[in-house]
């Protein structure tokens, strides 16, 4: 951080594992509708899914989206990679806040 490079160190004790109902990692340049369409309160628009442009909370509570499903695929890797940086922050921040 600060304009300087930075490594990561691990953390003795300090994996864990988060269950999940379902995680989806893709790759590609069509939306797959269907699957936004599956999760049942989540919102779209133009085939993409509607985020906040800060946390990347999505309208169903605890998930959250970014790059090509929420941007499309015409925007530069460096937007879907900032957009997983805020998204990874904000979970972050709920998970230590337990909620």
């Amino acid at each position: 951080g600060e304009g300087r490079a930075a490594r990561l160190r691990p953390v003795r004790g300090g994996e864990f594992t988060l269950p999940a109902d379902l995680v989806i990692k893709a790759l590609g340049q069509e939306p797959l509708e269907e699957i936004a369409a599956a999760i049942p309160g989540l919102k779209t628009a133009g085939g993409r899914i509607v985020t906040d442009a800060a946390t990347g909370a999505t309208s169903v509570s605890r998930l959250y989206a970014g790059g090509d499903c929420t941007h499309g695929a015409s925007e530069e890797v460096v937007f879907a990679v900032q957009s997983g940086k805020l998204a990874a922050t904000a979970i972050d921040a709920q998970l230590r806040a337990g909620s």
